[in-house]
């Protein structure tokens, strides 16, 4: 599950936690060098022009989204109770284009 522009927040955890409850695992994307290497911190984005400046280089180069989406897949693939048959992305704003990128990699999602 792939966050929002800002980051990974307290939504995006509940948001994988719900996934959990209703039986699946619910794992969420959090793109540490995402808010880290920009302004030096992995709380999310509070300055939008900030963030913007940072989803300007992320689109920039869909290749660079497709390295997450797949980073993400084989931390799900290796968790012991995934069925690896039966794996979905899904994604929030800019984590919809990470979802989307996977699945443009011909990744079996």
């Amino acid at each position: 599950m792939g966050h929002e522009g800002p980051g990974l927040d307290d939504i995006q955890r509940h948001r994988a936690s719900d996934v959990a409850a209703l039986g699946y695992v619910g794992f969420a994307l959090g793109y540490v060098g995402f808010a880290l290497a920009y302004h030096g911190s992995l709380s999310p984005f509070a300055d939008r022009g900030a963030m913007m400046g940072r989803l300007g280089e992320f689109f920039a180069n869909p290749e660079r989204n497709r390295v997450l989406g797949v980073a993400a897949l084989v931390v799900v693939r290796r968790e012991p109770s995934v069925d690896s048959t039966r794996i979905a992305a899904i994604g929030f704003c800019f984590g919809a284009t990470v979802a989307l990128e996977l699945a443009r990699t011909g990744a079996d999602i």
